[in-house]
């Protein structure tokens, strides 16, 4: 049986599926993602405002999905773990 991992990605346009062959790949898609669209952590400040947040230079896909859960425009990510199935 063949192993997957399902990406969900919710935001404000709808919501992207992918899927992928290990949890690495999934889980670099999410810092993909988050390198992306930091700009929208920042969004209407400047790098030295106090409010403004750095990109992290690890586990940047947990901080903006966590960021982004909490905004006004929330953001979420998932990875679903499962097999691949044959009706044959």
């Amino acid at each position: 049986m063949t192993t997957v991992f399902i990406t969900l990605f919710e935001h404000r346009h709808g919501h992207d599926l992918a899927v992928f062959d290990s949890l690495e790949a999934a889980e670099a898609y999410k810092d993909n993602l988050a390198e992306d669209y930091w700009d929208e952590v920042n969004e209407g400040l400047e790098e030295g405002d106090p409010e403004y947040i750095p990109m992290p230079e690890t586990n940047k896909g947990n901080h903006y999905f966590q960021i982004k859960g909490e905004s006004a425009t929330p953001e979420y990510f998932s990875i679903t773990k499962t097999h691949v199935r044959s009706l044959a």
